[in-house]
C-alpha cells in the first residue's frame, strides 16, 4: 500500500480531512439571523431608474433600456396613474376612462423618444 497521495504522506492527509470533519463551524450571531428572517418588500420596481419619463396628466408613462452583449438596445414602456387622496398617494396600473386619452398621449410621446433615441444610438436599426 502507498504511503503517499499525489507526493502527500497518507497519514498527514487523514488526519487534515479528520480534523476538517471535526472542526466546529462557528455559529452565526442572533442579529443576523433575526435580520435575514424579516420579510422583504415586494416590489415590482426595477433596480435602475427609467432613461426617460413623460407625464401628461396624472399619467406618467416610464421608458425602460437595457442594452444587449452586442451592444443593441431593448426598450419597455410602463406606465402609471398617480392618485392622491387626502393622507398620502399611490401608484395605480389601471385607468379610468377619462384619464386613457393621457395614457395614449404618453404612449406617443414615448414612442417619439424611443424612435430619435434610437435613431441616434443605432443607425443601422430600421423602424416600421
Amino acid at each position: 500500500m502507498k504511503s503517499n497521495v499525489n507526493g502527500i504522506d497518507k497519514q498527514l492527509l487523514t488526519k487534515i480531512i479528520r480534523d476538517a470533519k471535526t472542526q466546529r463551524q462557528p455559529e452565526p450571531k442572533k442579529e443576523k439571523l433575526v435580520e435575514a428572517a424579516k420579510p422583504q418588500p415586494l416590489s415590482d420596481e426595477p433596480r435602475d431608474p427609467p432613461v426617460h419619463t413623460v407625464t401628461s396628466g396624472a399619467v406618467v408613462t416610464r421608458i425602460w433600456g437595457r442594452a444587449n452583449v452586442l451592444g443593441h438596445v431593448s426598450w419597455s414602456v410602463d406606465q402609471r396613474r398617480y392618485r392622491s387622496d387626502g393622507v398620502g398617494g399611490a401608484a395605480c396600473k389601471s385607468f379610468y376612462p377619462d384619464q386613457l386619452t393621457d395614457a395614449m398621449e404618453g404612449l406617443n410621446q414615448a414612442r417619439r423618444w424611443i424612435k430619435k433615441t434610437d435613431r441616434r444610438i443605432n443607425r443601422r436599426r430600421l423602424w416600421s
